[in-house]
């Protein structure tokens, strides 16, 4: 019965679960401040929650936004197709399980953290970051792609880049990821054929 509740259509949830964690470990890792720090592998965690609640409230049309999307970002077909991403509906979870707030505006918003101008943006900058790099599969060739860097230099965040890909490809390194299950658009989405 566990085997058949982790097949959602499209959606890989064990390779969600290992880029969650991995995103999680890397965000908190960035962070010094050790309560920011748990907030960070908290949203880290739950991120992408959003594509569960999607996938297994509405499975098949998720799972043909999942396979019309293979070429652009998740988030953007989400959007087009659905009225919403996952981001806003996991962060609308949270925020109803009564989440801290940093949590749930990371969440809401690590596609796109420059739509966030003011406030304490740590725990958004380190899970934006960490999931850039972990998604990215950056080792060492063009590890800003997809990274907000107006918004990394806005909130300071700068700075912690190089650091975060050198942690990003030791991590990826030490657990032996079989970069050749995913699809190139998102780590949640197994590749075709």
């Amino acid at each position: 019965a566990l085997a058949e509740r982790r097949q959602l259509p499209g959606l890989s949830v064990d390779l969600l679960q290992e880029h969650s964690l991995m995103t999680a470990r890397l965000a908190k890792r960035l962070v010094v401040n050790q309560r920011v720090a748990d907030d960070a592998f908290t949203a880290g965690l739950l991120h992408d929650i959003g594509q569960i609640v999607l996938s297994v409230s509405m499975p098949d049309r998720y799972a043909e936004v999942l396979r019309t999307s293979r070429q652009r970002p998740l988030h953007e077909a989400e959007q087009e197709q659905l009225g919403v991403s996952h981001a806003e509906v996991g962060a609308y979870l949270l925020g109803v399980w009564g989440l801290p707030f940093s949590v749930v505006e990371a969440v809401a918003y690590h596609h796109r953290p420059s739509a966030v101008e003011a406030g304490d943006r740590e725990v958004l900058a380190a899970v934006h970051v960490a999931d850039t790099l972990v998604e990215a599969g950056d080792a060492a060739g063009s590890p800003t792609v997809g990274v907000d860097l107006a918004f990394l230099e806005a909130s300071g965040w700068a700075s912690a880049l190089p650091k975060a890909r050198e942690w990003s490809a030791a991590t990826r390194f030490i657990e032996d990821r079989e970069p050749a299950r995913r699809s190139p658009g998102h780590p949640s989405r197994p590749r075709s054929g």
